[in-house]
């Protein structure tokens, strides 16, 4: 599916298996399939949706994680939204299935390292969405408004598309703060 120096994708049937190499041994002892697969648990625990992660393992150098496909259409979301946007598509019901899901995810306990819309699925049938890569993701304490802020910098990937009052409304509708600070 895609492959770095460091890492392949592979898709078998319903499954993608991510494949690490490393002879480091900071990665020989905390493996990032294991991290990853520790993120997903406690991600479900909290009922936040990400894709289901089913196991991991460690032979030699190389380690592995196996996730279920989430749905035959899942696309991220970064691209859904190009494709919407150079399509010259409505864009109100993704955005509005955008807030509902951002809006979950700002207001729960979610430390996420690398947050932007690639590292969120799309399903145009199931007009849902899923979080993916949970390598540096972690359950802390309750956001702060200048944390939700921060998270809320994913709004980024979709601002050319967007009226600067859209933006305002939906930083505010999703990080429940008030209209100054997301002004």
């Amino acid at each position: 599916v895609k492959a770095t120096e460091t890492r392949a994708v592979y898709r078998f049937e319903n499954l993608f298996i991510k494949v690490c190499a490393s002879y480091k041994l900071k990665d020989q002892l905390r493996p990032a399939a294991k991290c990853e697969f520790k993120s997903y648990r406690k991600l479900a625990n909290h009922n936040i949706p990400c894709v289901k992660h089913l196991g991991w393992g460690r032979c030699g150098h190389y380690t592995a994680l196996v996730t279920e496909a989430w749905t035959s259409d899942a696309v991220d979301a970064i691209n859904y939204w190009a494709k919407m946007v150079y399509e010259v598509r409505d864009t109100t019901e993704f955005l509005n299935e955008l807030t509902v899901f951002l809006r979950q995810i700002v207001n729960s306990p979610l430390k996420h390292g690398d947050f932007h819309l690639g590292n969120i699925l799309y399903s145009p049938a199931e007009k849902s969405f899923a979080l993916v890569d949970l390598h540096n993701v972690d359950i802390g304490k309750e956001h702060t408004v200048r944390k939700k802020a921060d998270m809320l910098q994913i709004l980024a990937d979709v601002r050319s598309s967007l009226r600067p009052q859209q933006m305002v409304d939906m930083l505010w509708e999703i990080g429940q703060i008030d209209a100054d600070t997301a002004a």
